[in-house]
């Protein structure tokens, strides 16, 4: 099973589980702390330091439009690239410099 699948089960699962509440709700509560609003912009540093402070940031270029994440491990922290082509995250060993002068969007990754 892939993870959209399982995220999808998730939700339908919750629905029968606590049928007083609305998708609406069930759905708002699931992605609470996940934004897709493209209207705040940060730095390349500012953007940065946030994932390297919390594991669930998720940091996309506005000019390539690639989204990077620090993945913490004992040994390391690993830089991911999410792959759209494979729909999973990659390790990668570097930021693309023209990346770094343009604005940057921060969202936060959907765990459930």
């Amino acid at each position: 099973m892939n993870k959209n699948n399982e995220i999808i089960d998730k939700f339908v699962d919750a629905y029968f589980e606590e049928p007083d509440k609305t998708l609406k709700e069930i759905f708002k509560e699931y992605t609470e702390g996940f934004s897709e609003d493209k209207t705040k912009e940060y730095t390349f540093i500012e953007a940065w330091g946030k994932s390297i402070d919390d594991s669930n940031v998720i940091i996309t270029s506005k000019s390539s439009g690639y989204s990077y994440k620090i993945d913490k491990f004992a040994k390391g922290d690993k830089l991911k690239f999410y792959s759209s082509v494979i729909s999973t995250w990659r390790q990668c060993t570097h930021v693309l410099p023209e990346e770094m002068f343009d604005a940057w969007y921060v969202t936060r990754e959907l765990k459930l």
